[in-house]
């Protein structure tokens, strides 16, 4: 899922940098729930509209926490990114500040109290020049494009790209946004995305070659569920 330099984005300078998804499928994991802690009114425009925390009780000895990112998360969350090298593409604290001021929905994933991932997301708004987030606005007006997911590497089979999704998922319903898509390589294959994106109920629309093609795509989306399985 592609990424921009702050640069790229001015006229003469068109400099892309590419990412893949680093997605992987859980198995369900049978949870508790608690209300919301937290709903208060965001910082900014390009940000939430509503800040709210869900914790997820996954069992009786550890549980997980989805929030917003704050920007004293972000060296730490450019350090789990590359990482996951060369799952994910290798981003600078730069790039990351920028997709920080673009992104409508940016959350943190704590599991047992540590950093656990995190999920970046677009609406249709953002100053963004990645090739497929470029495809989406060109054939739907209103949709959340998820542009990456990183689950640290100790915090794996864990439940927490899932529950990232579900929550993805319903901070879309809250807004009326109807669908989420996202794309996932054909070439070269990945077939761990594939049958994560398929399990969770997405659907290809498309196709396209990205990096001079070197690579292929499959554009994915999923109708937003308007009342989807409470997680909280």
């Amino acid at each position: 899922m592609g990424v921009f330099k702050p640069g790229a984005l001015h006229p003469g300078t068109p400099a892309p940098i590419k990412a893949l998804p680093c997605l992987c499928f859980f198995p369900p994991i049978a949870e508790k729930s608690k209300p919301p802690a937290l709903r208060v009114v965001g910082d900014s425009e390009h940000y939430y509209e509503k800040r709210y925390k869900t914790e997820l009780c996954l069992n009786k000895m550890t549980s997980l926490i989805i929030r917003d990112v704050r920007k004293d998360d972000l060296n730490y969350l450019q350090e789990i990114n590359q990482s996951n090298l060369p799952h994910v593409g290798s981003i600078s604290m730069p790039d990351l500040e920028y997709l920080h001021s673009q992104a409508v929905y940016f959350r943190v994933a704590e599991f047992e109290g540590q950093t656990a991932g995190f999920f970046i997301a677009f609406e249709p708004e953002a100053a963004y020049g990645s090739l497929n987030f470029l495809w989406f606005k060109k054939h739907y007006k209103a949709f959340v494009y998820i542009d990456r997911i990183v689950v640290a590497p100790e915090a794996r089979r864990k439940g927490i790209a899932v529950r990232l999704y579900q929550d993805l998922e319903h901070f879309a319903a809250e807004r009326k946004i109807p669908i989420m898509t996202c794309e996932y390589n054909l070439r070269p294959k990945n077939e761990v995305s594939r049958q994560f994106h398929q399990r969770y109920g997405f659907k290809e629309v498309g196709t396209q070659e990205t990096e001079n093609g070197k690579k292929t795509v499959s554009l994915q989306i999923k109708q937003v569920n308007p009342a989807p399985p409470s997680i909280k």
